[in-house]
């Protein structure tokens, strides 16, 4: 009877150790059409073309009708097609002076059917300012060495941050400007020009230092390629009085709803948070805060990107958080894959898929990755680190770590108790461009968290690639008491319980002395 009840101990031990719990959910919903759709939308109507400038010409058009989903509009210039857009107007620019182009339009829908062309409307560009020799000295800082003014700029609004300044402003003529800026009239750290004529303007300058004052001018060419000043000014930015980023957003999710795509987020709980800033791109994850068309700019916590599922098969959102400072978190990302024509589109966010683990030409190692809590620098030990998940964490690599050329740093970190609890996130250098970094609130959780972080160059090819692991530990302490210190990795037993290798050793030790104690036990029962 004792033999029998050690060994069905054994056997429910084993049995407790070989239990493996999985969970999961899955929420989507799949739309079946049937039949087919043989009707054209309508024709574009009211198109008109207007000349703004000696090389640019506007385009605009009513808005066409389908009995299913209109997709899209087909420019043609002189029978050429040029351009295809959603949007109900064009601005076709490197055009010559003084020359007459007609134009044309058509729409289609989702199922390739095509309307027949809108009325033909033609209109001659704008001639050329004749030319004139200059009687005065030309004045420095002007392409063509002089100081014509174009016009008034009706309105101008300078908006500072720590790392840069927003200038916007409008013309009470169509302009296409260039903004120079420097520490000095010569305006020596560069240039921003605008690619179309138009009345209003936006430049974002980024990579500037704080509490430091700037020049700039803003030049331009009028309609009529006459090329002058609109006005120099200068500005400041803002003092360093708080230069840490805020942390990222977290829960990011994004999901198809009809023709729109609606993203929902929670925002960083720290105090000086202020507002989100969301931007799209249909080639990669936004990398800065002007890389895509921004979507969304305020406090809230969702929204619905209007028309953004019929854009193309692949959506990429990236979200940024500011504080009241003017501190920009590094970015978190989230991706959804809507098809081609004629496919089944995906209805949910799908985990990054972009990432190959193979490709690693630059020998990124996890060695490079540090974490930081509380000034604290927390290393990998056999590729694993422990955290406190009840404090704030910092993922950086050093910006000498990487060649210059790269684009995004792209980083995951997933739960293995709950798959779907997932942080996909960029990497952003900061200001002194001694790091890439990003600001993480705590996890909130103990458990195990596989890193993975990936490298890309400027044409989204992956460069480098590494993994790792977090463990998170919850370290309880009583209020006003110093909070104790996570166990360290070095210490035997911090390794134990940091890596999984830790449990493995436990697990053969106890089966050795089990082992030996039932020998004992048979010899004795002999």
């Amino acid at each position: 009877m004792r033999l029998r009840a050690i060994r069905y101990s054994i056997l429910g031990f084993l049995l407790c150790f070989s239990f493996v719990a999985y969970g999961a959910s899955t929420d989507f919903t799949v739309r079946t059409l049937i039949g087919t759709d043989t009707t054209p939308p309508t024709i574009p109507t009211g198109l008109t073309a207007v000349p703004v400038a000696t090389s640019q010409i506007n385009i605009n058009w009513n808005p066409s009708t389908d009995d299913f989903s209109l997709s899209g509009y087909q420019v043609f210039r002189d029978g050429t097609q040029i351009a295809t857009t959603s949007f109900t107007s064009l601005s076709d620019t490197g055009l010559t002076p003084s020359t007459t182009y007609a134009y044309y339009v058509t729409a289609f829908d989702s199922f390739n059917n095509f309307s027949a062309s809108s009325s033909v409307v033609a209109t001659t560009t704008l001639a050329l300012a004749p030319t004139t020799t200059p009687t005065t000295t030309p004045a420095s800082g002007t392409r063509y060495g002089t100081r014509v003014h174009l016009g008034e700029i009706t309105s101008l609004q300078i908006i500072p941050s720590q790392y840069g300044v927003v200038i916007r402003y409008e013309t009470s003529g169509f302009v296409r400007s260039v903004v120079r800026f420097g520490t000095t009239v010569s305006y020596e750290l560069g240039s921003t020009a605008e690619r179309a004529f138009t009345k209003v303007h936006e430049t974002v300058i980024t990579d500037l230092t704080p509490n430091t004052k700037y020049k700039f001018i803003i030049e331009g060419d009028n309609r009529i390629g006459v090329f002058g000043v609109l006005t120099e000014n200068t500005f400041t930015t803002l003092p360093l009085d708080d230069t840490l980023p805020p942390s990222n957003v977290t829960g990011l999710s994004a999901k198809r709803v009809g023709n729109d795509v609606v993203l929902t987020w929670k925002n960083p709980e720290e105090g000086d948070f202020d507002h989100v800033r969301i931007l799209r791109n249909d080639q990669f994850y936004p990398s800065d805060i002007a890389d895509g068309w921004v979507v969304y700019e305020s406090s809230g916590t969702s929204v619905r990107d209007d028309g953004a599922a019929i854009l193309g098969p692949k959506q990429f959102y990236t979200v940024y958080a500011y504080d009241r400072e003017g501190n920009i978190s590094s970015g978190a990302v989230v991706s959804l894959s809507l098809g081609n024509i004629g496919e089944t589109p995906s209805t949910t966010s799908t985990p990054v898929d972009v990432v190959t683990e193979t490709e690693n030409p630059i020998n990124l190692d996890i060695s490079s990755i540090v974490l930081t809590q509380e000034g604290k620098q927390i290393p990998f030990v056999r590729g694993t680190a422990l955290i406190d998940g009840a404090k704030k964490l910092s993922i950086s690599i050093p910006y000498d770590a990487l060649p210059e050329h790269l684009k995004t740093i792209l980083v995951t970190l997933t739960s293995s108790a709950n798959k779907e609890q997932e942080l996909n996130f960029l990497l952003r250098v900061n200001g002194e461009k001694t790091a890439y970094v990003a600001q993480l609130a705590p996890l909130g959780v103990q458990g195990d968290f596989p890193l993975r972080v990936a490298v890309f160059d400027f044409k989204t090819t992956q460069i480098g690639y590494t993994r790792g692991r977090i463990t998170s530990e919850i370290v309880a302490y009583t209020e006003g008491e110093n909070t104790p210190e996570a166990p360290s990795p070095h210490s035997l037993m911090g390794f134990i319980r940091a890596t999984h290798i830790g449990y493995l050793l436990l697990f053969v030790i106890f089966l050795i002395t089990l082992m030996f104690l039932t020998r004992r036990l048979l010899h004795r029962s002999s």
